[in-house]
Order: C-alpha cells, then structure tokens, then sequence
C-alpha cells in the first residue's frame, strides 16, 4: 500500500482549497447582482405605507389576515383618494428602517412631503388590527390643511 508523503499531503490540500476559491470565485462571478431598490415615489401627495407579511408565520396569520382584510374593505372616499402602498415588511427592510417600522401589520400616513404624520404598528384588541377611524381622521384633518 502507497503511504503519502508530507509533501504529497501538502500538494493534495493545496489542490482542494484551490479548487474550492476556484469554485467560489465562479460562483461570485455569475451570481446576479443585487438589484437596486426602487424607492417609492408620491409626486407630492400624501400616502398610507402599509407594511405587512406575504407569508406569515401560523402564530401571526390572523392577525395579518385581519389587517389585510381592514385595508382591503377601506373605501377609497373615507381615505379621501390617497393611495395606500402595501409593502411587504420581509421584501423591503429598506423602506421598513426608512419609516422605523419594526412590526408588522403597521400603517404609516405620510403628509405630502413625505414626512410621517402617525404610524400604527401596535394592533388593536377589538375591531381588527388597525384603529382605521383613526386615519379617517387624520387624513381629514391633513385634507383641509392642504
């Protein structure tokens, strides 16, 4: 039986790290680059930023659910026309530290400048996740400011 060498050893272990940077460097040449994060654009109207999860966990489903259900019945007239962006919090960790969103189902309205003017991301007990009466009446408010 043929016993390797030190120096056959040492060539051998060479051989494989080589290898090994050879694939990983293959690997990080043809892996597609992260593609930039389109920011979202409000052409200076207000807007709610709706953050929530496309697939949640079994512990939080009725709660997502539920919020999903909440925006999804929200008249278009009680919101007085500003356009809701649904965000998925997992898709998007850019825009959910932009507008310190830590918790999902959250609800952020933005005035026209782009600034916050109430975030919910603690859910409500009864009625559903969201305090939507509440936004009602901030955006009411920031409509006749406008």
């Amino acid at each position: 039986m043929d016993r390797l060498t030190p120096q056959k050893r040492k060539a051998i272990g060479l051989g494989f790290v080589g290898l090994l940077l050879i694939v990983l460097g293959a690997k990080f040449m043809f892996a597609e680059a992260p593609q930039p994060r389109a920011p979202l654009v409000f052409a200076g109207e207000p807007a709610l930023l709706f953050f929530n999860l496309n697939e949640s966990c079994e512990c939080m489903r009725e709660m997502v659910e539920s919020a999903n259900k909440q925006i999804t019945a929200w008249p278009e007239e009680a919101r007085a026309g500003i356009q809701i962006h649904w965000i998925d919090f997992e898709e998007r960790p850019d825009l959910a530290s932009q507008y310190e969103v830590f918790r999902v189902p959250c609800l952020v309205l933005l005035d026209s400048q782009g600034e916050i003017v109430y975030r919910q991301d603690y859910p409500l007990a009864n009625g559903g996740p969201l305090n939507i009466q509440k936004f009602n009446e901030l955006i009411k408010d920031l409509r006749e400011q406008e």
